[in-house]
């Protein structure tokens, strides 16, 4: 029974997780110890998405090679600021400057 149930929760938590990228980097991948981090307000929104800069090449106006994009490559969305910054946070980084 006890492995019945451990392996539906395995199962589970295999769906509800989410590769993030990065240019088609994966986010947990980086080879970066810092990284700036630039909330962007989308259009006639209150609503963010989160733009990575970890010294990655990128175009002068593509922004699309530094905004997270999840597993079926849509831009993640967060409410607020504070919940980009949770989001760094609870993936391994901490605020380093002003």
């Amino acid at each position: 029974m006890k492995t019945f149930i451990l392996s539906i929760g395995l199962l589970l938590a295999g769906l509800c997780t989410q590769a993030q990228t990065i240019g088609g980097v994966s986010f947990f991948d980086l080879n970066a110890e810092y990284v700036e981090v630039k909330p962007i307000q989308r259009t006639m929104s209150t609503q963010y998405l989160l733009m990575l800069d970890y010294g990655q090449p990128t175009g002068i106006l593509d922004r699309t090679d530094n905004t997270m994009t999840d597993s079926k490559g849509d831009f993640m969305i967060f409410n607020s600021r504070v919940a980009v910054l949770n989001f760094m946070v609870q993936s391994g980084y901490e605020l380093v400057g002003p």
